[in-house]
């Protein structure tokens, strides 16, 4: 019980502690407006990639809590074998056997069989890959890469209007690049200069994730993410 209050995120993050405490494993099953194919997970769980076989990995930490829920799962044991490690005793995580992710399966608003399919096949194999299920799991071959949450970047609006995207989820974008406009057809009223257009330009280099769906926004509004500092999963 937090003395200010909890928010919603944290009473959310409770209820997931309260229910998964003696799982083993946790999926977190997401989608979002427009988005690439990506994975919320540990720095201890990369082995598990490449049974997924979802192209980009954004890494939690065990130390700060992003409102992912997972988190709220695996961050307890985390912290219990560090606990142990400083105490003496360092315990290999994989002696745990337990991690959790939360796969972000494409767009929210697109349905077909076909990806319905293999999205139900990427949970399978991992449950198979961890003898959940039994069967042989797949190890799939690919380049997979991944960025630190810290250097997971947010973009908003710095203004309201109608939004024309030039870069979309799974492109490259390069610093000082323009991956959006905000066409602003009412600017003349404004003591603004009269600009009726406003770029939004990527700050670092790094992979576009998601876009917002809606072309319609206001000042302050997320719009996309952008992995940065990007790296190669070593497996």
């Amino acid at each position: 019980r937090l003395p200010y209050g909890a928010s919603h995120g944290q009473k959310l993050a409770a209820i997931i502690q309260q229910l998964s405490y003696d799982a083993d494993y946790l999926l977190d099953l997401h989608t979002a407006g427009r988005a690439a194919y990506h994975l919320f997970t540990f720095r201890e769980c990369l082995d598990a990639v490449p049974y997924f076989d979802l192209p980009y990995t954004i890494l939690l930490e065990a130390d700060s809590f992003a409102g992912v829920l997972d988190e709220a799962f695996l961050q307890p044991w985390l912290k219990l074998r560090d606990a142990f490690a400083a105490a003496g005793r360092d315990i290999p995580f994989a002696d745990f056997d337990l991690a959790a992710f939360t796969p972000e399966l494409g767009c929210a608003d697109t349905l077909t069989q076909e990806n319905m399919q293999t999205d139900a096949e990427r949970i399978l194999n991992y449950l198979r890959y961890k003898g959940v299920l039994t069967g042989g799991a797949v190890r799939h071959e690919g380049d997979y890469v991944m960025c630190e949450h810290r250097h997971y970047r947010r973009y908003r609006a710095t203004t309201g209007g109608l939004l024309l995207w030039h870069k979309h989820p799974g492109d490259a974008v390069r610093a000082g690049e323009t991956m959006a406009t905000i066409l602003r057809p009412y600017a003349f009223q404004a003591d603004d200069n009269g600009e009726t257009e406003q770029p939004i330009i990527a700050v670092n280099d790094g992979i576009m994730i998601n876009h917002v769906e809606s072309h319609v926004v206001h000042e302050g509004m997320g719009v996309c993410s952008v992995m940065t500092h990007v790296q190669p999963i070593q497996n």
